[in-house]
């Protein structure tokens, strides 16, 4: 099935690579009264400017962008901005998170504050209750909101004011064009202080209507979307003095109003932290001193190997390696170990039998040293010594290391029957 989501997003990167500017078409509606942060532009899949009177499915796809001229013009957060979202929500109600009637998780662009076009389609507002605005019509915002605190406070905020068709969902952006917005310029920001301290929160405006008023609003920490207005708190800068416990977690927010109504900032949380001091320390600090490394293996080891069956005519036998445990206590230089293992031909009265006929799967048992690993599977026929059965990566090994392992011994056909014995040797080096 053709989907041109996935054609845009490819779009899109290219793009975004090249550095290729997209022609703008018909002008869409710069946000105008409602209180959006700055102009915010819808794309379609193609992508193509959306003109100002178009028709918009339920299902079509639109996405944001901060130009009228540039398809991949990002929107940009505020440094303190933790997440992005997208939202659909009655108009006043952009900045309250708890009352968005659906919203979608967006993300930034790796490494920065910044989003690239923002899914905007009104079916991919997945969280909340979409189907009911589809259901009810009406107007409404649809846009894209800076989050901090867990996606719980906007910090910034652009939209569009959208009509939606009853029952078919089909919406146009019904925002008019004006250049010069009545919107705020300079947001309250969330502040962190101590018991007893007095704090400032400050907010301004620009735009036309000029402002006619503001007045300072301030929710409870136990109702953060319920907001009061605070008495006397009329100017740009609202001062709360001596700050207590019970302050903590109160939210603020400043309104604007001008002929064409009000507009609300984004709102700012103040956190109330105990009373702080500080106290300085100095620690000297003795470099690390290397120990040992070493293998140790049980006094007197032998492999007895069991009684031997006939395995495709030869004589086969199998026996177990006793645990052997390499110790690096290097703990300052760390520079990583090898261990390796010789062996003796296997001989009976006059006769030899090669020791590339004993196969040995080496394992690791367990560790306490990071980055040790068994050697690989000596096939018995095949073997190849010295062999290593066992390694530790530099920088990462100081600790124990127990090993063992599986000891398989084929004889040729044509040697005679007996007791083979042989030798093996295991060496333990420094990388």
């Amino acid at each position: 099935m053709f989907s041109t989501k996935k054609i845009r997003l490819a779009a899109v990167a290219v793009v975004s690579i090249a550095c290729v500017a997209l022609a703008a078409g018909s002008a869409s509606a710069v946000v105008q009264g409602n209180g959006s942060d700055s102009g915010l532009y819808l794309y379609d899949a193609v992508p193509a400017l959306a003109a100002s009177n178009a028709v918009w499915a339920w299902t079509s796809e639109a996405y944001g962008a901060s130009s009228a001229t540039d398809a991949n013009a990002v929107i940009t957060c505020s440094t303190g901005s933790t997440g992005v979202k997208t939202f659909i929500a009655l108009a006043g109600d952009e900045r309250i998170v708890a009352n968005w009637k659906a919203s979608a998780a967006s993300a930034f662009m790796s490494g920065t504050k910044t989003v690239l076009s923002p899914n905007l389609s009104l079916a991919s507002q997945v969280n909340g209750n979409a189907a009911a605005v589809k259901a009810a019509g009406g107007s409404y915002s649809l846009g894209v909101a800076c989050t901090s605190n867990s996606g719980v406070t906007v910090t910034g905020a652009v939209y569009r004011t959208i009509s939606v068709t009853a029952s078919t969902g089909a919406w146009t952006a019904t925002d008019a064009v004006v250049t010069d917005q009545f919107r705020f310029t300079t947001q309250p920001a969330s502040q962190t202080v101590a018991v007893g301290s007095n704090v400032t929160f400050t907010a301004a405006t620009s735009g036309t209507p000029a402002q006619l008023s503001i007045q300072w609003q301030k929710a409870e920490s136990t109702a953060t979307t319920t907001f009061a207005d605070v008495a006397g708190a009329t100017t740009g800068t609202l001062v709360v003095t001596s700050v207590t416990d019970a302050d903590n977690g109160d939210v603020y927010r400043a309104v604007a109003t001008n002929s064409a109504g009000n507009v609300n900032s984004s709102s700012a949380i103040l956190t109330v932290s105990a009373t702080t001091g500080s106290v300085g320390m100095s620690a000297g600090v003795v470099a690390a001193q290397d120990g040992a490394l070493s293998l140790s293996v049980p006094a007197n080891a032998t492999v007895t190997f069991n009684t031997p069956t006939l395995v495709s005519n030869k004589s086969t036998a199998t026996g177990a390696m006793p645990d052997i445990t390499v110790n690096d206590a290097r703990v300052s230089s760390r520079p990583g170990w090898s261990l390796s293992a010789s062996v003796n031909d296997f001989s009976y009265l006059t006769n030899t039998i090669s020791k590339s006929q004993l196969g040995f799967a080496p394992a690791k048992v367990s560790a306490t040293a990071v980055a040790t690993q068994a050697g690989v599977t000596q096939v018995a026929g095949a073997a190849v010594y010295p062999a290593v059965i066992a390694t530790g990566t530099a920088a990462n090994t100081v600790g124990n290391t127990v090993l063992n392992g599986v000891l398989t011994f084929v004889a040729p056909q044509e040697k005679p029957a007996g007791t083979y014995t042989s030798t093996m040797t295991l060496t333990l080096i420094t990388n």
